[in-house]
């Protein structure tokens, strides 16, 4: 999407008073994304499901994109971890856990499953006054420090995972999802167990 404006425009300050310009001219929007499934049967009815997700988007003002909480990064809020580069990987084992109970009044709950899974994620601002120091983790194999913290090898640090377990099943044609998470850095569980719900067709 190309700028149309030409120049540059005050837009506000920052916490310092120090003016926010936005330079315009040239591209205003260049985004890509890209999702990549792969399932494994295991038996007839277990499998391992795999999610590659990224989003990608420079420019003058570029698209922020919004991952944490149903079906992402699970152990997080709902959308509480954004920017212009996204990243997440799901990793589940799906299996069955019972096929039907029959309620009062006929009504049913049906085709129960369970799942055990970890996700792993990361979202990086590089937009102008907004950018922020990343690095998703000590990918070395001794202590590193970073903006003062001490990390461990191979410990995330703007990185982003959990794991934990979830029930599914369906009540009068709806799908119904619970996930109970706990945030993980690779090396310690940094959470308590954060239980969440929702309605729609998992990946």
């Amino acid at each position: 999407m190309p700028d149309l404006k030409h120049g540059d425009e005050v837009v506000g300050t920052d916490a310092t008073g120090q003016q926010l310009v936005a330079v315009h001219g040239g591209t205003l929007t260049q985004t890509a994304s890209l999702e990549f499934r792969q399932y494994f049967r295991l038996t007839k009815r277990s499998a391992f499901a795999f999610r590659f997700l990224g989003a990608y988007s420079n420019g003058n003002s570029p698209d922020i994109s919004a991952i944490g909480g149903a079906d992402t990064l699970r152990a997080f809020d709902f959308n509480s971890v954004i920017g212009n580069r996204i990243s997440l990987f799901n990793a589940e084992f799906r299996f069955p856990l019972i096929d039907q109970i029959l309620l009062f009044g006929g009504v049913g709950l049906g085709n129960i499953r369970g799942k055990f899974f970890v996700d792993v994620g990361s979202a990086q601002l590089t937009y102008g006054a907004a950018s922020l120091p990343y690095k998703f983790w000590n990918g070395s194999s001794h202590d590193i420090v970073y903006q003062g913290v001490t990390y461990r090898p191979y410990q995330l640090i703007n990185g982003l995972a959990d794991y934990g377990f979830g029930l599914g099943l369906n009540l009068l044609g709806l799908d119904l999802h619970w996930d109970f998470a706990k945030q993980w850095d690779f090396r310690n569980t940094r959470s308590s167990l954060k239980t969440s719900f929702y309605i729609g067709t998992e990946f």
